[in-house]
């Protein structure tokens, strides 16, 4: 903790121009909805800090709009449905649902799974193609879920009813989406969900957040134990949606903390000051560059990450509103990222 992994650029690329391809003359570009709902209980936006403040969240009228990166993007907009971005054009894709949990992703044949607790309590997944259905067994309670997929296998890792981490597996079918027959009950006493990554050697990882606020790791065979000795969490733990490398989580004070060289601690993180409010996205280029994705004052959406030489940036606005928090992931460097906007001003025409 934090990991640093080898990502998957090629299947990445395939996978999303492939996507592209397939959404094209479907999909919808609409902003998430702007609505009067509340954020969920356990998480309280903070008074947004002054304008002067470096590294700030900014109030809207402040900053100018930086230079866009080809990060796809994933949030639970304010209306409760799930809304994409591809290309960080401003264009949100509206892909419906009842969710009450951030969205999470990975990827599937050709295709890319979103997964999302619903409004009573039970994971479901979709593709661009497929809509919502549900993911495990009916009536299990499955909040907060951490997704990840090898070859042939979706791993998922969530919350149980009673605090314990649930993990089911699931083939991936060429047709169709995967199912969850059953959970297994790993124990511990949960208090936020986490992440789940492939290891080099192809097991699966999971790492989340106890009741004391430490994040703990385990994998499909192994106990819990602490992935770190001073790192303390009051949210989800984050990483690159597809990619697996990066780490971020929201501190007691509402900062975010993130994994970045620059003025780190001994576990390797350091802190983005501003009010953030539930999961933070996290897209890490294959260079190791990385941006930061969060939910601000009044649920809006801003992104943070590192200037040339690795120093951070603050908080800039970029548009949209939403829910629990968002996914995140790099499309670049890699082929997908000149080609995925050339795909792009076809989808959105």
């Amino acid at each position: 903790m934090p990991r640093n992994l080898q990502s998957r650029p090629l299947a990445r690329a395939g996978a999303v121009l492939a996507v592209l391809a397939a959404t094209a003359t479907t999909a919808a570009t609409t902003a998430p909805a702007a609505s009067a709902a509340v954020a969920p209980h356990d998480v309280r936006p903070a008074a947004a800090p002054a304008p002067a403040t470096p590294g700030a969240v900014l109030p809207d009228s402040v900053g100018p709009r930086p230079t866009t990166p080809p990060d796809l993007l994933a949030v639970t907009g304010e209306d409760h449905g799930l809304y994409v971005q591809i290309g960080g054009d401003g264009n949100w894709m509206d892909l419906g649902g009842s969710l009450r949990s951030a969205p999470v992703m990975a990827f599937g044949w050709g295709d890319l799974y979103f997964v999302a607790a619903g409004r009573d309590s039970v994971p479901y997944i979709r593709s661009f193609e497929q809509g919502w259905r549900r993911l495990g067994p009916a009536g299990v309670a499955c909040a907060d879920p951490a997704v990840t997929t090898d070859e042939d296998t979706l791993s998922v890792a969530c919350r149980g009813a009673d605090g314990h981490l649930l993990i089911g597996k699931a083939a991936i079918p060429e047709r169709g989406l995967p199912h969850v027959t059953r959970f297994t009950d790993r124990g511990g006493d949960l208090r936020y969900g986490g992440l789940a990554g492939i290891e080099q050697d192809g097991s699966a990882y999971y790492e989340v957040v106890g009741r004391d606020h430490v994040v703990y790791a385990t994998s499909d065979k192994g106990g819990l134990t602490p992935a770190s000795e001073t790192l303390r969490c009051y949210g989800s733990v984050s990483q690159d949606a597809l990619g697996e490398g990066g780490a971020a989580c929201r501190a007691q004070d509402a900062t975010l903390q993130v994994s970045a060289n620059d003025a780190a601690d001994a576990d390797g993180f350091t802190t983005l000051r501003g009010s953030t409010v539930g999961r933070p996205g996290v897209a890490v280029d294959d260079d190791g560059t990385s941006r930061y994705y969060v939910l601000g004052t009044g649920g809006r959406i801003y992104r943070a990450g590192q200037a040339a030489g690795g120093a951070l940036t603050g908080f800039t606005r970029i548009g949209g509103r939403g829910l629990y928090g968002l996914t995140a992931a790099s499309l670049a460097p890699s082929m997908a990222a000149s080609a995925a906007q050339g795909a792009l001003r076809s989808l959105h025409r």
